[in-house]
């Protein structure tokens, strides 16, 4: 059963697609609006999961089409790819089991350029009408981008080939073989054996650079304005969008409903708790425009230790 929330590298690219670069933003004459410092929960309910995903609806969209994890030999192989060290944990072992491995997490931009004509064509299948469009809106550009990430595995066989979670348009790929159901402790899989994908991981840690939004046209409180407006948006979820108090550095984390979630302190860090039972937990924050996660099989209290260590 895909848990697609609680996979490692999900677990960042989830909260990049309810969003929707600093090299991409320079070469484009975009202006930067948002870069993380917190995050905040918002409860999604299997209707704003249909409606946020075909982006397309709204304008054209381009961008990465999949999401590359690439295996790394060591912790130091993996700093020098990424270009920045994971935070070392003192002692793992009580929560996992085995060696970890390390992955290297593809950048990754979406770039969305609002058209109201392709909006007013898809109020139509809902039967509705468009409110009417602020100045500068039609033509806008909204553009979403990471950084490198870097990810540090226990005891889950990462998928090869095709993904558990999905990048910016819903692909994931591995460049080798991610592992077999005999080898949860690490690295890549031996030469011809079938890669295969478990459920959760015993621990995990994730660290990505971004995400960015970056804009041109309309300013960032009149696009939210008008991209929550549209028909299909439920009015639950837009209220709690709208409720965050600095859209412009709060990070929405999509939570799934029916899971428990809460925000607490991580060492002066603001971060959102997710746990749902026998799925597992996570520990999700950001600081200095980074993104962390802790995830895996543990309880929410062993994961915050963990995140504690690290934050």
């Amino acid at each position: 059963r895909s848990r697609p929330l609680l996979r490692p590298a999900t677990v960042i690219t989830s909260a990049v697609m309810l969003m929707g670069g600093a090299t991409a933003a320079a070469a484009t004459n975009l202006v930067p609006i948002f870069q993380p410092e917190s995050v905040a929960p918002v409860v999604i309910q299997a209707g704003d999961i249909a409606s946020l995903q075909p982006l397309s609806r709204f304008g054209t969209v381009t961008g990465t089409s999949k999401l590359d994890l690439t295996p790394e030999s060591s912790a130091t192989a993996l700093a020098s790819a990424a270009g920045f060290s994971l935070p070392t944990l003192a002692a793992p072992s009580a929560l996992a089991t085995g060696s970890p491995s390390y992955w290297l997490v593809s950048p990754e931009y979406a770039q969305l350029r609002i058209s109201v004509a392709k909006a007013e064509q898809a109020a139509a299948k809902y039967g509705a009408g468009v409110p009417p469009t602020p100045p500068g809106v039609d033509g806008s550009v909204l553009e979403v981008a990471t950084g490198a990430g870097a990810l540090e595995v226990w005891g889950l066989t990462l998928p090869g080939g095709t993904g558990a979670s999905g990048g910016l348009f819903g692909h994931t790929s591995s460049k080798a073989n991610a592992g077999t159901s005999g080898n949860t402790g690490g690295g890549p899989a031996p030469a011809g054996s079938s890669p295969v994908v478990s459920d959760l991981p015993q621990l995990a840690v994730a660290e990505v650079q971004g995400p960015t939004v970056s804009s041109s046209g309309a300013d960032l409180a009149t696009l939210e304005s008008y991209l929550l407006s549209q028909p299909g948006i439920s009015p639950e979820l837009a209220a709690q969008i709208r409720a965050i108090d600095d859209p412009s550095s709060t990070l929405p984390i999509p939570v799934p409903a029916g899971a428990n979630s809460s925000t607490v302190d991580v060492n002066g860090h603001a971060a959102v708790v997710l746990a749902t039972g026998s799925e597992g937990s996570a520990v999700i924050w950001a600081e200095n425009g980074r993104l962390f996660a802790v995830l895996g099989q543990a309880s929410a209290p062993d994961l915050l230790d963990v995140a504690r260590q690290i934050a």
